[in-house]
């Protein structure tokens, strides 16, 4: 297979890049961007190639270990995470906006950003969202970590991190990794614990959302609370 070198300087993905813009590549030229340099047989955009058929396109891509992807020919542990660490970026660029607030609190949307990391978890975990008065997203924490059947959490604990980080509201995001979303009995007594004690001291639950496999549950939408 020819060499990136030896293509037309129009078929370069750092050139065409440089002339036309990053949004005129392929995805996997801009994989080899990346990527950065071949091994000998491979091109870099050999190599994104593969990689696009092997994990069924870039949303299979985006969603591997760096581990898994590191076993590639022509890929190092450093190219790996280097690959990873631009997707976990991508996805952060999605949940927030140039001043750092939440788009929205719609829980389908909460659902697109986490269902990639929540849904690759063995095990049950809990994560907090901690915001301010503007709605400004303060702090991501995951402060949990159950078992394959469930993550017990402690309502003043998770009310004790919203006070100490000036936190006027909270959004909770679980997951369930036997693949169906709805809640326990104990998520929901939890949960309403919760709510009823932050609105006592002038916090407010805004929502509590469990993300299944390719699907998930909104406390707020089924007015649980």
């Amino acid at each position: 297979m020819p060499k990136i070198k030896d293509l037309p300087l129009d078929s370069r993905p750092r050139e065409k890049a440089l002339a036309l813009g990053v949004d005129k590549l392929s995805d996997a030229e801009l994989l080899a961007i990346l990527i950065g340099s071949g091994v000998a047989g491979s091109s870099a955009l050999d190599i994104a190639n593969t990689l696009l058929s092997d994990y069924k396109g870039l949303y299979g891509l985006s969603n591997a270990p760096w581990l898994s992807i590191s076993q590639m020919k022509g890929i190092s542990d450093v190219k790996a995470l280097s690959l990873e660490a631009s997707f976990e970026l991508g996805r952060r660029v999605r949940r927030v906006t140039e001043e750092g607030a939440l788009l929205h609190d719609d829980p389908e949307f909460i659902y697109s950003y986490y269902k990639a990391s929540l849904q690759k978890d063995k095990r049950e975990s809990l994560i907090v969202l901690l915001f301010n008065k503007r709605r400004r997203l303060i702090k991501e924490k995951k402060m949990y970590i159950g078992t394959a059947e469930m993550v017990p959490f402690s309502p003043k604990e998770i009310l004790a991190e919203a006070l100490i980080n000036s936190a006027s509201s909270i959004i909770l995001i679980h997951n369930h990794p036997e693949g169906l979303s709805v809640p326990s009995g104990e998520d929901v007594r939890l949960t309403r614990e919760l709510q009823k004690t932050a609105s006592s001291i002038g916090l407010r639950l805004r929502d509590h959302i469990i993300i299944g496999s390719g699907n998930f549950y909104s406390f707020k939408a089924n007015k649980v609370f």
